[in-house]
Formats: structure tokens, sequence, C-alpha cells
């Protein structure tokens, strides 16, 4: 048995493992000024903010969607079943948040109202963050 590739796989598989951790710590940190950044955009007014740094240009902006949020007391199947019910096709035995999430977005667009079945059981709210381009 060559133990030197098992001792590579042991040294990888730990590095992996450090580097997973450290991206969720990075994932924290970007979160945090993530926050702090799009509060200090929307006080100043400013959509985009390119910036140079260590010689790469990157442009930061506000991103931001209108996703649907389950109301208190509202669970998948309760939704499920109100879809169904009304006809809305993106019912299987449950739906895909992400389907269900374009679908609400379509419904709300031109400052449209949820359909009153559905406002029962969720809330559209505008999630907003800043991302980066370089």
């Amino acid at each position: 048995m060559n133990l030197d590739s098992a001792r590579a796989f042991i040294r990888l598989t730990r590095l992996k493992k450090d580097a997973e951790d450290n991206a969720k710590a990075l994932g924290k940190q970007i979160h945090k000024l993530g926050q702090d950044l799009e509060m200090d955009m929307a006080l100043e007014g400013v959509r985009n903010l390119p910036l140079e740094v260590d010689g790469k240009e990157s442009t930061i902006y506000c991103w931001s969607q209108q996703q649907p949020v389950m109301k208190e007391g509202v669970d998948r199947e309760m939704i499920t079943l109100a879809l169904e019910a009304n006809g809305v096709d993106l019912v299987k035995p449950t739906y895909n948040a992400n389907s269900f999430g374009s679908w609400v977005r379509e419904q709300v667009s031109d400052g449209q109202e949820l359909p009153q079945w559905l406002g029962q059981l969720v809330e559209v709210k505008t999630i907003s963050r800043p991302r980066m381009r370089s």
C-alpha cells in the first residue's frame, strides 16, 4: 500500500475542510459589510460604486428582487393546496420555490397586488443586497 498517497489524501482533506471553514467565515464578513454598504449606498443615493482595488476595477451595485415570504403559521402544504385550488400549474406534490418566486414576481409586476387567496398565505418582500462585478 502506498502510504504517501494516504498521507496526501489526509493533507488535502484537511486543507479542503480548512478552506471551507475559511469560506464560511469570509461569507459572514461579506454579509456584514454588505449590510453596511447597502445602507450607506441608499443614504447617499448611490446605485453603482466603481472602485479600483489592488489594481483591478470592480463595481459594487445594489441588487434587489421581490420574494414571497410565508406568513406566520403557513407551511408549504397550505401554499401547494391553494395553488392547486386556484389552477396555478406550478404544483406537483409540492412546488419549486424558484418557479413559485418567479410566478409571484410576475403577479406583482407593475404594482399589481397578489390575488387575495395567496395574499392570505404569503407577503412579498423586496430583498436587496450589494453585489460586485469585475
